[in-house]
């Protein structure tokens, strides 16, 4: 009787680990080539809640990889696809948390990094 419930247990086993997941939650990774990190200065964080009230709202979006906010430098650095989602997604992200983008203070690095353009000041 033994063995036999430990085969079974063994068959069960095998038999899940060969099955593909279905409606499955899991993000589709992303091609590592087209992965822009953005950083943004974020008015408004105070706390470490506030840190993870802006982590989720941009981790909702397609395409983010990665997300790190930090209230005591107000940053927060975004990885993500550039096919995917943009600066404007993020920033609305943000924003409907409370939260404010500073916009004179964005920065995009990675291979396919856009240039963040500034805004222009009156002389």
């Amino acid at each position: 009787m033994r063995n036999v419930l430990i085969l079974a247990l063994i068959a069960m086993f095998a038999f899940s680990c060969g099955q593909k997941k279905t409606g499955s939650t899991e993000k589709v990774a992303t091609d590592s080539t087209k992965v822009t990190q953005l950083t943004l200065k974020v008015v408004g964080m105070v706390a470490d809640t506030s840190e993870v009230a802006v982590e989720n709202s941009i981790k909702a979006l397609p395409g983010v990889v990665d997300v790190n906010a930090t209230f005591a430098d107000s940053t927060v650095l975004v990885s993500f696809n550039p096919d995917s989602t943009n600066l404007d997604a993020i920033s609305k992200a943000i924003t409907e948390k409370g939260f404010k983008v500073k916009t004179d203070q964005k920065t995009a690095t990675g291979p396919n990094a856009a240039p963040v353009e500034k805004p222009k000041t009156k002389k």
